[in-house]
């Protein structure tokens, strides 16, 4: 069968944001949570809506790597978002991808890195 990669990283950030709900924990403390299954629901309603358009591909997530060598190149790589905490449930999300899904990923490099060598 033909193998169909999405790169899923947007998906996730997307309906972790989507997702994530701030609470009080008690007077003026403030915390983040996600509610995962909801967005679990999110991400596979995105990839089932691509299934569907493929019918004859397996599809194959693409996640990208925790670490990533253009770090080392460029002190600046991606600089613009290192102000900006992830959301609640990110990893979470990614975990879950990685048990659900096929999943393609190599150390140091981004999901389109990943579709790109296995393509």
């Amino acid at each position: 069968m033909k193998k169909a990669y999405i790169d899923v990283e947007i998906f996730t950030y997307r309906h972790a944001c989507n997702n994530e709900y701030e609470y009080e924990l008690k007077d003026g403390i403030w915390s983040y949570y996600c509610q995962i299954e909801d967005a679990k629901f999110g991400v596979d309603a995105e990839i089932q809506r691509l299934a569907k358009i493929l019918p004859d591909y397996e599809m194959v997530m693409a996640l990208g790597s925790a670490t990533n060598f253009r770090y080392s190149i460029s002190s600046t790589y991606k600089s613009n978002r290192r102000k900006y905490r992830r959301p609640a449930g990110y990893a979470k999300l990614r975990e879950w991808l990685s048990e659900t899904w096929p999943i393609v990923r190599y150390k140091n490099l981004e999901a389109d890195d990943a579709i790109g060598i296995s393509v």
